[in-house]
């Protein structure tokens, strides 16, 4: 999934940008990134995301980037705000982004350096309640991982729904592998790439374009 977004997703999106600031003449600090990770637990995956927008995009400075992290459990939350690991979440990681964007700590613990952590904005939320939120719309791509399984079948369609609302026009929803299904998200279109599937509102292309 990291790989589809780092060697596909932003390229492509900081290139549509750039041609819509183009177009429009507007000034470079206007151009604007915005992403939701739903159900960020801990906080592993919005701030890997946050680094990924930090390894690709360049002169970030110049960008409006919004990095939305909810999630329903305060606990997790804390922990995610503090920013603080063990060696368990780097178990699969390389060794460049413990050195590069982590503070090590005493105990074995390292923290995400705060240039990464001041991009991630995070709140209390359920997904059943999305309406009480007003920074979930105009969303260029939304990560809900391991989260959809929780809920009943009902629940799910007006939630991916409500996520289908919420992005952009070529905008991407990205879930877990087991959460894959044509019936359950027939509103996106599928896309494929090399180990990994991904949903996007409103394009369809080849598998073949995207390896």
């Amino acid at each position: 999934v990291f790989a589809a977004l780092t060697d596909f997703i932003l390229p492509e999106l900081i290139r549509s940008k750039d041609r819509a600031q183009s177009a429009k003449r507007k000034a470079q600090g206007e151009k604007s990134i915005r992403i939701w990770s739903a159900g960020c637990s801990t906080g592993e995956e919005p701030y890997s995301i946050a680094i990924a927008l930090h390894k690709t995009i360049p002169k970030i400075e110049d960008w409006n980037i919004t990095l939305l992290a909810t999630d329903l459990n305060p606990r997790a939350l804390r922990k995610a705000i503090n920013g603080t690991y063990g060696a368990w979440s780097f178990r699969n990681s390389p060794a460049w982004l413990k050195s590069n964007y982590f503070i090590h700590k005493e105990d074995r613990q390292y923290e995400i350096i705060p240039e990464i952590k001041k991009m991630v904005t995070f709140t209390c939320l359920s997904l059943a309640e999305m309406s009480a939120i007003s920074n979930t719309n105009t969303l260029d791509i939304i990560f809900c991982r391991n989260v959809l399984m929780y809920f009943t079948p009902g629940w799910i369609s007006k939630i991916s729904n409500s996520f289908y609302q919420d992005l952009t026009e070529n905008g991407w929803f990205v879930v877990s592998s087991c959460e894959l299904s044509s019936q359950v998200f027939p509103q996106f279109t599928a896309v494929n790439f090399p180990g990994a599937v991904l949903y996007r509102k409103g394009k369809n292309e080849s598998a073949s374009s995207l390896s």
